[in-house]
C-alpha cells in the first residue's frame, strides 16, 4: 500500500438519511471504507448508546449504493454474530472492550475461521501493550485471518508511549482546525518531538511553507486528525509516499469541505 488507507464516517449513526447521505459523499470523493458507530459505550447510563440493529440495514444499503466496505464497532457476541448476518466487512474492536479478556475472547469464538471478514483492534486505553497483544492473539488463534492493529492513542504518556521520542524528531498535524489539534500538537512538543501544523486556520502560503520546510525529511510522523477521520500514524519513507499521500488528504477534505457548504 503506498497510501493511507481512509476509514472514514459519522462517529455515530444517528439517521438513515445522515448515513446515506454522509457515505455517497465521501464515495464521490473516492473514499472506499464506510464506518459508522451503532453501539456506543457510554461512561454513565441514560446516555445515547447508539442506534444499535437498525444501523446495520443502513450500512448494506451504503455497501448496494456505492460499493463501499462497510464496518462497525462491537462489543460483544451478541453485536458480532449480528454483524456478520448483516454481511459487514470489517468489524472494530474499541479500546474499552479491548481491556476486557472475556469479552475479546466472546467476540473471537463468533468469528472463529471467519476469513472474510476484518478484524482492526484498538489499543486499551491504559498503556498496557501485552494487553493490546493479548486481544490480537485471541483473534489469530480463532483462525481470523484479517486483523489490523489500530493505535489511537493512551491516556497517559509514559515510558512505553514516549518511544515516540526515539523513532521520531519531527512531524506534521493535519487537522480541519487549529482547536482540534492544540492538545495533541503540545503534547508531542512536550516529548521532544519537533511538529508543524496544517489546517483551515492558515493561509495557503502558511501551509506551503509548512511543506517547504519539512522537505526530504526521510524519517517524518505524519498525523492525520479531523471530526471524521480515524487517527492515523505512520513512518513516511520516501518523499514520492509523502506526495501521494499529502494529496489524498488534501482531497478528501476539499471534498468534504464543499459538501458541507453545500
Amino acid at each position: 500500500m503506498n497510501c493511507a488507507l481512509i476509514i472514514a464516517g459519522p462517529c455515530s449513526a444517528e439517521t438513515e438519511q445522515q448515513v446515506i447521505s454522509t457515505a455517497k459523499a465521501l464515495a464521490s470523493i473516492g473514499v472506499k471504507y464506510f464506518r459508522a458507530g451503532l453501539w456506543k459505550p457510554r461512561t454513565q447510563p441514560g446516555l445515547f448508546e447508539g442506534v444499535g440493529e437498525i444501523g446495520l440495514q443502513w450500512l448494506r444499503r451504503v455497501k448496494i449504493e456505492t460499493g463501499m466496505a462497510v464496518g462497525t464497532e462491537v462489543a460483544n457476541a451478541e453485536h458480532t454474530r449480528l454483524a456478520v448476518a448483516a454481511g459487514l466487512d470489517f468489524v472494530w474492536i474499541g479500546a474499552r472492550t479491548t481491556t476486557n479478556p472475556f469479552a475479546v475472547q466472546e467476540i473471537a469464538d463468533v468469528l472463529k475461521n471467519n476469513k472474510e471478514i476484518t478484524v482492526l483492534v484498538k489499543n486499551p486505553m491504559n498503556p498496557d501493550v501485552n494487553l493490546w497483544i493479548g486481544a490480537i492473539k485471541r483473534f489469530q488463534q480463532a483462525g481470523v485471518q484479517r486483523i489490523i492493529a489500530v493505535h489511537r492513542g493512551f491516556s497517559t504518556y509514559n515510558s512505553q508511549f514516549s518511544t515516540l521520542n526515539s523513532q521520531f524528531n519531527q512531524g506534521i498535524i493535519f487537522a480541519s482546525s487549529k482547536d482540534k489539534v492544540r492538545d495533541l500538537y503540545h503534547s508531542l512538543r512536550r516529548l521532544g518531538v519537533k511538529v508543524a501544523q496544517i489546517h483551515s486556520d492558515l493561509e495557503n502560503a502558511e501551509r506551503t511553507q509548512t511543506l517547504l520546510n519539512f522537505k526530504n525529511k526521510a524519517k517524518l510522523l505524519v498525523i492525520l486528525k479531523t471530526l471524521k477521520f480515524w487517527i492515523l500514524r505512520f513512518q513516511v519513507g520516501t518523499q514520492k509516499k509523502a506526495v501521494c499521500l499529502l494529496h489524498k488528504r488534501v482531497k478528501i477534505l476539499t471534498g468534504i469541505f464543499l459538501w458541507k457548504k453545500q
